[in-house]
């Protein structure tokens, strides 16, 4: 039986030129050689390397020799990195078939020329042995049909244009007969895209060696991104549904807060609601797309005081200017003792409206507010609109009487001084020694109860349509010893008018 014949290699990486019988002896006697398309790393090495491409070595030569240290270089179509031969128009040396063109068996050689695939289309890398591997590849779509149809880019979106467009991504391989090939995903409207997701390009003549480049694309949804100051929800007038939701972009305005900056990605992030009853105004507001973007955004307004959770209105007495970062601050006193602010709500933004006087208090001509002495009478005119009595109402406690009396008042005065059906809780302070001959007392509308109470007495005015004022009188010792109820007098039509006077104060003032 002959002897198996077998290759060896020499030297760690040379090759010998003829298979050597299995014998040592035999082995040591071969000459190493560089075989075609290698060449040695350096003189005395014991190692080879491929030659670089567009060079090539033909045939065999020995490790001692010079020519294995050099490649030739040859003009023409560019040659793979360990080529034999010059550059010809076929490729002697077999290769991977080069990426977006394919090659029967996936390889180019002396006989396979590769052929490119139609429209622009890619093949996800190198090697393609049919057309059917010619897709469109992800961040693209195929724009128009037929032989004219090309692999475009996905657009980004424009929001300057009419109508405003979303961005798209798309993220798939997709057969250009895929009716999704057809056009790319919307993000949303409002929503832009960015192209920031890699895709592997190979060079033509990369024969599997090399390294591909990186493009840019719009992939997938992480592309899609809202803009600072804005937020994302769901839109439902688009068809959102839960399997397959639809979303837009928002921007958030009018005591909201948005994403402080770009945001990737399609996911409901709604805008943030300011605390309880802050405000926004201008303070945190994206120049681009005239959102805020920050919690520092949301304000105090005025009238109203900062408690922690949000803000509240301020109690009748105190004051707040608003608009305060961060968040505003406390509510403040009025600042002279025996004034307060006008209605039973307080959320007054100025100390200016600290104008009205509290029960127990007067003021003289000069507007001085001071405590009413011992034993004083103090008298309460139920009021329509504090606004319009400060404009309208008489100044003096005679001008109110006369008031009261005057059948000739032109109709707007008149207007202004009826009483309401029912009281509003509002009602004018006076110090007035002659208060007693205001108007027309009315008599107790429950006797059998006993005297009212000062509350009970203001009350009881509130409710009653023909009430028109309330007289309270101090004892000795500063309290209340006494209340009647007063009504204006009658005149043409029997209409029957309220006493007004321009200070004003509540009933949970006593």
């Amino acid at each position: 039986m002959p002897r198996a014949l077998v290759c060896y290699l020499c030297g760690g990486q040379f090759f010998a030129k003829s298979c050597a019988p299995r014998d040592a002896a035999e082995q040591q006697k071969q000459q190493p050689v560089v075989p075609p398309g290698m060449k040695l790393v350096k003189k005395g090495s014991s190692q080879v390397e491929a030659c670089p491409k567009g060079q090539f070595r033909a045939g065999f030569a020995g490790a001692a020799d010079a020519s294995a240290l050099n490649a030739a270089k040859k003009s023409g179509k560019p040659r793979a990195a360990g080529s034999v031969a010059p550059a010809q128009a076929a490729d002697p040396v077999p290769r991977l078939c080069p990426q977006n063109s394919w090659c029967p068996g996936g390889i180019a050689d002396a006989t396979v020329t590769p052929t490119a695939c139609p429209n622009w289309l890619w093949t996800e890398a190198m090697g393609a042995t049919s057309q059917d591997e010619c897709r469109v590849p992800p961040g693209h779509f195929l724009q128009g049909t037929g032989p004219t149809a090309a692999v475009t880019p996905c657009t980004t979106g424009s929001l300057t244009a009419t109508p405003a467009q979303p961005g798209t991504y798309q993220p798939d391989w997709l057969l250009p007969s895929d009716a999704a090939a057809a056009a790319c995903k919307s993000c949303g409207a409002g929503i832009l895209s960015f192209a920031n997701e890699p895709l592997a390009v190979f060079a033509p003549d990369d024969d599997g060696t090399g390294r591909p480049k990186l493009l840019s694309v719009a992939a997938t949804n992480i592309s899609c991104y809202i803009r600072q100051g804005q937020g994302m929800v769901l839109d439902t007038a688009a068809g959102s549904t839960t399997a397959d939701p639809i979303y837009k972009a928002v921007t958030c305005s009018s005591n909201s807060v948005g994403v402080p900056d770009t945001q990737y990605g399609l996911e409901e992030a709604p805008c943030s609601e300011c605390p309880d009853n802050m405000i926004t105004a201008n303070l945190f507001k994206s120049s681009v797309t005239g959102g805020y973007y920050d919690v520092g955004a949301c304000l105090v307004p005025p009238g109203y005081g900062y408690y922690g959770g949000g803000a509240a209105p301020c109690v009748k007495g105190e004051y707040n200017e608003g608009l305060d970062s961060p968040r505003g601050e406390d509510c403040k006193a009025c600042p002279a003792d025996g004034l307060t602010t006008p209605g039973p709500d307080g959320a007054v933004a100025s100390a200016a409206e600290c104008r009205c006087v509290l029960p127990g208090y007067g003021y003289d001509a000069a507007r001085t507010v001071s405590k009413c002495p011992v034993g004083d009478v103090r008298i309460a005119f139920k009021i329509n609109s504090g606004e319009q009595l400060l404009r309208r109402a008489p100044s003096t406690a005679a001008a109110a009487a006369a008031a009261a009396k005057d059948t000739d008042t032109p109709a707007q005065t008149q207007q202004a001084i009826k009483p309401r059906d029912m009281g509003i809780g509002i009602f004018s302070w006076w110090s007035d020694a002659t208060a007693a001959s205001v108007g027309l007392e009315m008599p107790n509308p429950t006797p059998s109860s006993g005297p009212l109470s000062a509350s009970e007495c203001v009350q009881t005015c509130n409710d009653l349509s023909e009430c028109a004022a309330v007289v309270i009188t101090s004892d000795a010792e500063g309290g209340v010893s006494g209340c009647s109820l007063r009504k204006g007098e009658t005149g043409a039509g029997n209409s029957v008018r309220t006493l007004v006077r321009t200070r004003t104060s509540t009933v949970d003032a006593l």
